[in-house]
């Protein structure tokens, strides 16, 4: 089986993960698993966000390992906010990792940029301010040294201008 890049992107709501994405992830060979369009596609109309959770993390793990199994696949983008330690291990504890080089990609982005991208959003997709508030508090890029070693981390800044890689560790 050949080599597959695993990338983990970090950050919070309003961060511009799945909008860098989408645009990013062209070439072929590369996928998105996104944990929101899992998490939505499961929601009915009157269900809480969080109603399926449970179901939403297995089918999330699913997929990714799904693709990583797929020989088409070479770079699989896993879209969902990773904000610690804590979170990135829970994840990659149900991955498989054999012939995988795992990577991270951290969006560094200030409060109130997030709140104004997040507010474009429509229907549950619209993250509560106090909730991302919270978050940016919480929020610990992926470093080298955590439990499950990365290969690359890159820093993304988020500004109004767009997205710029401004730190690139390569281990």
């Amino acid at each position: 089986m050949k080599q597959k890049n695993l990338w983990i992107l970090c950050g919070i709501p309003g961060s511009g993960k799945s909008t860098w994405c989408e645009k990013a992830i062209k070439k072929p060979g590369a996928v998105r698993v996104s944990r929101d369009v899992i998490r939505f596609a499961m929601l009915e109309d009157d269900e809480d966000y969080f109603a399926h959770e449970g179901d939403v993390f297995r089918e999330f793990i699913r997929l990714i390992n799904e693709n990583l199994w797929n020989n088409d696949v070479t770079d699989v983008f896993v879209d969902a906010t990773h904000l610690n330690e804590n979170s990135r291990n829970k994840l990659l504890h149900n991955i498989d990792l054999k012939n995988v080089s795992l990577n991270a990609i951290n969006f560094i982005i200030d409060l109130d940029l997030a709140w104004q991208r997040n507010k474009l959003r429509e229907g549950r997709s619209v993250v509560p301010y106090t909730v991302i508030r919270n978050m940016l508090n919480s929020y610990r890029p992926a470093r080298k040294g955590e439990k499950y070693d990365y290969d690359k981390v890159i820093d993304m800044k988020v500004t109004k201008e767009g997205v710029t890689a401004y730190d690139i560790y390569d281990f």
